[in-house]
């Protein structure tokens, strides 16, 4: 006679406790599912410029996924026909929204949820600040600059036309229009050199403190304001300053000190042993 085992197969955790809970209760826990992202946003222009339309390969927040309370909460639920919110209870102004819409047929589904309280925009190397600047050749996306407070791009500064100053003649002035902008981060592609003095220029409205820059080819990230003063530092000892060496320079200098020191102690030991030797020497000539 045989005899059938019985197989289990796991199966996902759930709270079940969870529905039960007050309603104000689960959103406040649904609140705290938040948390800051990298949100990438490119830009692609076609033929026609007003047709512009984002790409994203960042995946929708987990969050908005969960149920359906969970994203009805989470979400701004806008009716355009009252321009007033279908879920006002408990609303708070750090919630998610769809942004970056086309209206163009083919593009129309295209959007990206973000969260401007917390996320970063990241827009890359091959989208132009002026994809978000220019009401007249873009209408589409130029009003998203007004929400952006945490924005990140790539930057390769002697790729721009072989002239570094267009960066920041140009380039670099339309973040002026970046009004509620708390924090910018600019990725050196191609290293820091060059971008020495950028907080020199007064177009970031952060404030230059809150301008980070990343080495791409060492992962060294600093602040702007202290890559002007390593080159400060650099230029005033009449060398030449190369991104992440300071500190290795720095350090070099100690130790030649450090021996340059064990070197002149050494060199006393020994004149002070032959001093001694000579003087054992004497004393013995002198007692035969």
């Amino acid at each position: 006679m045989t005899t059938m085992s019985t197989i289990t197969t796991p199966t996902t955790l759930i709270l079940h406790p969870f529905p039960l809970l007050p309603f104000e209760l689960r959103i406040l826990i649904w609140e705290f599912t938040l948390h800051p992202r990298e949100v990438e946003v490119v830009i692609l222009e076609p033929l026609l410029p007003k047709s512009a339309s984002p790409i994203s390969h960042t995946a929708v927040p987990g969050p908005l996924q969960a149920c359906r309370e969970s994203h009805n909460h989470l979400t701004a639920a806008i009716d355009t026909s009252t321009s007033t919110s279908t879920n006002t209870r408990n609303r708070k102004p750090y919630l998610y929204e769809k942004a970056f819409q086309s209206s163009t047929t083919i593009c129309s589904q295209r959007y990206v949820w973000i969260n401007f309280f917390l996320d970063t925009i990241s827009i890359g190397i091959y989208t132009n600040l002026n994809y978000l600047t220019s009401p007249s050749e873009y209408p589409e996306h130029h009003t998203w600059r007004n929400k952006i407070r945490r924005l990140k791009f790539d930057k390769e500064y002697w790729a721009v036309h072989n002239d570094g100053e267009y960066f920041f003649q140009w380039e670099l002035k339309q973040l002026e229009q970046f009004q509620k902008l708390e924090e910018c981060h600019i990725v050196c592609m191609d290293g820091f050199a060059g971008f020495e003095g950028i907080t020199n220029r007064n177009y970031f409205p952060c404030g230059t403190e809150n301008v980070w820059l990343y080495d791409e080819d060492n992962g060294e990230r600093v602040k702007a304001v202290e890559l002007d003063a390593r080159a400060e530092r650099a230029e005033r000892a009449g060398g030449w300053w190369v991104s992440g060496d300071e500190g290795d320079e720095e350090d070099e200098g100690d130790e030649e000190d450090e021996g340059d020191e064990e070197d002149e102690e050494n060199e006393e030991n020994e004149e002070n042993e032959e001093d001694g030797d000579d003087g054992d020497v004497g004393s013995d000539a002198g007692s035969s």
